[in-house]
């Protein structure tokens, strides 16, 4: 407000500043949108990944195939990724 006061003391046309102000405004929030729609999109791929891999998990278990050595082929490829 302070700032406000003195562009006002100083002369200069305030209108210009809050049409600038405004304009900024709005394209936040249009980018805080995207972003909230981006996250939801992101979100929404990792619980359909999910869920298909463990329904192949749970297909492949009731086929009666071992899945013992997929998960350690998994575990060991996560910690190589890790602490490659």
């Amino acid at each position: 407000m302070v700032r406000f006061k003195r562009l006002l003391d100083s002369g200069l046309e305030p209108e210009i500043y809050f049409t600038k102000y405004v304009h900024i405004m709005k394209g936040l929030q249009a980018t805080s949108h995207r972003f909230r729609a981006f996250l939801g999109l992101i979100i929404t791929i990792t619980i359909v990944g999910f869920l298909a891999s463990m329904y192949k998990v749970v297909a492949a278990e009731l086929a009666g195939i071992d899945t013992f050595m997929t998960v350690e082929l998994v575990v060991s490829s996560l910690l190589f990724l890790l602490f490659a």
